[in-house]
Parts: structure tokens; sequence; C-alpha cells
């Protein structure tokens, strides 16, 4: 088994923001992300910098935080095949643009790892995003986290 982790389950690991036990499993089952992951991320940290919401600190520890996050994960590429995949994704399902690509980019390794007989599950925080997948992948390869507050 292999788990698509999504920025958003990403951050809420980081952060450790309410129940992260499904970002820890997806964790521990072979985890892909986009590359797109790393900048969400990065930006993400900076912008709660920006916004006084953390400090300097602090915003140096969450981005030591995530890379060593990220050195377990398997990144892929974003490359023309994900964009022609989140085209179609986006016209089928109500999707933001960067949450299409995240979903473009694991059903393309989907693809490629059902070919070695490897099922990929799909981890996110982001209800939009878990529905799509939800509708994409099926109900019961799809893992939420659940709200923090």
């Amino acid at each position: 088994m292999a788990t698509y982790v999504d920025t958003s389950a990403v951050l809420r690991l980081v952060e450790r923001r309410g129940d992260v036990s499904p970002v820890e499993s997806a964790m521990a089952a072979q985890p892909l992300c986009s590359s797109l992951g790393e900048l969400e991320c990065w930006s993400a940290i900076h912008k709660k910098w920006h916004d006084a919401e953390v400090t300097l600190v602090q915003r140096d520890q969450l981005l030591s935080s995530v890379q060593e996050l990220l050195d377990a994960v398997n990144i892929m590429a974003l490359d023309d095949d994900v964009l022609e995949e989140a085209r179609t994704l986006c016209r089928r399902y109500p999707l933001r643009t960067l949450d299409g690509i995240h979903l473009a980019t694991a059903s393309r390794a989907d693809s490629r790892l059902a070919g070695r007989s490897v099922t990929l599950r799909f981890c996110t925080a982001d209800r939009r995003q878990a529905e799509a997948a939800r509708q994409h992948f099926g109900q019961d390869r799809v893992d939420f986290v659940p709200s923090w507050r």
C-alpha cells in the first residue's frame, strides 16, 4: 500500500493540529506527494510569519519540520501528464487548481502502482478535495483528517 499525502495533511501533521493519526498512518505507508506540496508548505508557513501568527524562530522550526517530513516522502514531478490529468479531473469534479493538481498527481501514481498490484490511498484535510477523491478513488481509499477546531 502507498498513500498520497496532500499539503493540507502535511501541514496538519507538522503543526500538530487536532487528530493527526490519519496522517501518521499515511506516512507509514509509502508516502507520496507532488513537488507542489513543498512549495505550498513553504508558502503557508511564510504567510503565517508575515501575518505575525508565528515568530521567526517558530517559522524556521516549522520549515525544518516540513523538510524533515518531506525527506521521507517520494516526491512526484509536476509534468505535462499531471497537468493534462488535472484538466480532466477539474472538468469532472468541483476542484480548485492546486487541489486538482494534487488529485491528478495521485491519480497518475495510482495508475503506475496498479501495475505492481499496489493500492494507493489519498490523505487530505480538505473537505472538497476529499469528496472529489472519494468519487475518483472510492470511499474506502480516502483518509480525511478531521477538523481541528
